[in-house]
């Protein structure tokens, strides 16, 4: 089957459109948090990373369990409106189920450009009043803020959780950082931040070698992976305030049990949640 053409009518980026035969970052992410919304191809390579790579799929599991944690504390700091940058499909614990537990009129808006997995998290949130998926490039802040969905769900002039979690791992470093930025220039005091990145500061020799051979993986997908120095993961977040513990590795923010010998193993992922001064 041939492969679609990018679509290139809605930011400079253009959201990109992949056929259910190739697989992607954020079906395969589906896979891994036990979701239904992935194809063939893409549980194929599921199964291999998660027979060759165990422990990816665990870091998967805890970027799930983050993120509740992430808007739990975001909500109970006063935040009641969401934007979810590289979003994927919203499966089960997702932003606006987690934040309307502490908010009922939370508001979210999620960022999703594979358009197959747009289409997709669109089926899903089909009748949220409160809750919808745009289909944009989160590299062009200025589209996605701009966007009719976003200011009619969003008021930018109140205090915003921004969520970047599994979606930097496709991002290179000094991008990420110039992007970050921009957002962070047009959001209010008090809004927050979390991120989610996979460093270079691989603490066990065989789970580094899991994820050398999961990014050769992800090479024939749509989506590359990036890995970061730690210094460089706090730098995408200059001029704001860390909320303890700060940049940490990921089963060590706030963990709700003690993290498992094997979650402690996972320590490739490192996350952070900031305030805007």
């Amino acid at each position: 089957m041939t492969e679609p053409e990018p679509i290139t009518d809605r930011s400079p980026y253009g959201p990109r459109m992949f056929g259910v035969e190739r697989p992607t970052a954020a079906r395969l992410y589906d896979y891994f948090l036990g979701g239904t919304s992935y194809s063939i191809a893409d549980r194929a390579v599921g199964r291999e990373i998660e027979r060759r790579a165990p422990h990816w799929a665990i870091g998967a599991r805890l970027n799930r369990s983050y993120v509740r944690r992430v808007v739990q504390l975001m909500a109970n700091a006063g935040i009641d409106q969401f934007l979810d940058l590289g979003s994927g499909i919203p499966t089960g614990g997702n932003v606006h189920d987690v934040a309307r537990g502490i908010h009922p009129g939370a508001r979210v808006v999620y960022v999703e450009k594979e358009l197959v997995t747009f289409q997709t998290a669109q089926y899903l949130l089909e009748g949220h009043e409160a809750a919808a998926v745009i289909n944009l490039d989160l590299r062009d802040p200025e589209s996605v803020l701009a966007h009719p969905t976003t200011q009619g769900l969003l008021d930018l002039s109140r205090p915003v959780g921004l969520i970047l979690v599994g979606v930097l791992l496709f991002i290179p470093p000094d991008e990420a950082q110039e992007m970050i930025q921009r957002y962070l220039r047009v959001l209010a005091p008090g809004s927050h931040v979390a991120i989610l990145v996979i460093t270079e500061d691989f603490t066990d020799a065989e789970v580094a070698s899991e994820i050398d051979w999961v990014r050769e993986q992800y090479a024939a997908t749509a989506d590359r992976l990036y890995t970061y120095t730690p210094q460089q993961g706090r730098d995408l977040l200059a001029g704001t305030e860390p909320v303890e513990p700060g940049f940490v590795r990921h089963p060590l923010w706030r963990p709700e049990l003690p993290p498992s010998p094997e979650q402690l193993r996972c320590g490739h992922g490192y996350v952070c949640v900031s305030r805007v001064p």
